[in-house]
């Protein structure tokens, strides 16, 4: 799985003040059959260091036919 831009998240010295932070993000995970793409929020708790997916939706793009 990959949180896409986790880094940013994670860098912005913004939320060093805040308890509790709200993202929307895109989970993208690969498997043999294509690509899942979880989109929702992300409520992370920056004191325990837990986090909530509520996920939103989602999509899959499958792998193209080789003929």
């Amino acid at each position: 799985m990959k949180i896409q831009d986790e880094d940013v998240l994670l860098a912005d010295h913004k939320l060093e003040h805040q308890e509790i932070v709200k993202e929307n993000i895109c989970i993208e995970g690969k498997n043999k059959d294509g690509i899942v793409n979880f989109f929702g929020t992300l409520h992370y708790n920056l004191l325990s260091k837990l986090a909530v997916f509520e996920m939103h939706g989602f999509e899959q793009i499958s792998k193209p036919q080789v003929c």
